[in-house]
């Protein structure tokens, strides 16, 4: 009878061992979870049993274009005063779907300017960049290139300090709305606070195209006149999408609150005739011409011809759920087939 009491004992023992392994450990420690499973998640139930992608997020602090582009100015203005001849320069790295470069390079003629330029430090390792309402603060490192002596490289990022403390756990509740907004059934958000990772589980979803403009991009709507933001989208209440029968394509439907009106119409006051851009983070989606004021905080934005109605709705989705207070680049994405099948990996950077 003993012996019976104490293999039941251990068998009981044993088969806790393993629930904790399985039940407990994925969800309070994912350093554990990668060693025990190697990176097989126990808890993904949706992607075995539907298929779908899998998509792991990081801050993006690589900056946009048009921030660079005026940089660039500052920057050969810095260099020619110095007496150096003006050099050629070019984008670093490649442009992602946020529109956004690791910094400059600059060609000059000789080394010799090279390290003038270097030794006369009017390159900062720190610069604020300002347009319209905009303000970002910029950190900049500076070498010459090891392999061409005639080059100089400006990596070129945004200070995190521009974002607030809890920015990736903001974006991952915001995600999370975006997903639910669609219908989507056992999705799966998790932020990892010590790698600063979020991982989006989609079950059942096949475009990755579709999947990462719904959860990285940045959502963030703004109005431009000459290129410059004048005006954000955080006073918007409502967006709807609608076919509008007189445009022959979807639109967007707008509500601005108090705050958002009363700017919105001082705009349209001031700037009668003059192009107002309306873009989603760096996409124009149309740029109409101010005809009158618009005082009553209404607006409407019409797609080009053969928009798609989903497009339109994906768009006013992004808009309602707020923009994500940090850019956003996929680091991994893995395409899972149902039941466990073949997964297919690709890396960003």
């Amino acid at each position: 009878m003993r012996r019976d009491l104490q293999w039941k004992t251990w068998l009981i023992l044993v088969l806790v061992f393993i629930v904790v392994i399985y039940a407990v450990v994925p969800i309070f420690s994912p350093a554990l979870k990668q060693k025990f499973f190697k990176g097989q998640d126990p808890l993904r139930r949706g992607l075995d049993l539907k298929g779908g992608l899998e998509v792991i997020l990081a801050p993006d602090y690589r900056v946009e274009r048009r921030v660079l582009s005026e940089v660039q100015t500052h920057l050969l203005r810095a260099v020619t005063e110095l007496g150096i001849s003006e050099p050629t320069v070019n984008l670093m790295g490649q442009a992602n779907d946020n529109n956004r470069y690791e910094g400059l390079v600059f060609k000059f003629a000789t080394q010799d300017e090279v390290e003038r330029v270097l030794r006369a430090r009017v390159i900062k390792d720190k610069l604020t960049w300002k347009s319209g309402i905009e303000e970002k603060k910029l950190k900049l490192n500076t070498e010459a290139s090891p392999s061409e002596p005639t080059m100089l490289r400006v990596q070129i990022a945004e200070d995190p300090t521009n974002f607030p403390a809890d920015a990736l756990y903001q974006a991952k509740v915001i995600i999370a709305n975006r997903i639910n907004s669609t219908g989507l059934s056992e999705t799966v958000v998790r932020l990892d606070k010590n790698k600063e990772r979020i991982e989006v589980q989609l079950p059942g979803v096949k475009s990755q195209e579709e999947a990462e403009r719904l959860i990285k991009s940045t959502g963030r709507l703004n109005f431009r006149l000459n290129g410059k933001i004048v005006m954000f989208g955080t006073d918007l209440e409502d967006a709807q999408a609608g076919f509008s029968t007189n445009e022959g394509t979807s639109v967007i439907h707008l509500r601005f609150g108090k705050a958002g009106a009363k700017l919105f119409e001082k705009i349209t006051t001031d700037h009668v005739g003059e192009v107002l851009a309306i873009y989603l983070d760096e996409e124009e989606l149309m740029a109409p011409v101010i005809s009158e004021p618009i005082p009553s905080g209404n607006a409407q934005i019409t797609l080009g011809s053969g928009a798609a109605l989903q497009e339109a709705k994906d768009y006013a989705i992004l808009m309602k759920s707020g923009a994500l207070p940090i850019s956003l680049r996929s680091v991994l994405v893995t395409q899972v087939a149902p039941t466990l099948g073949t997964e297919t990996v690709r890396l960003s950077f």
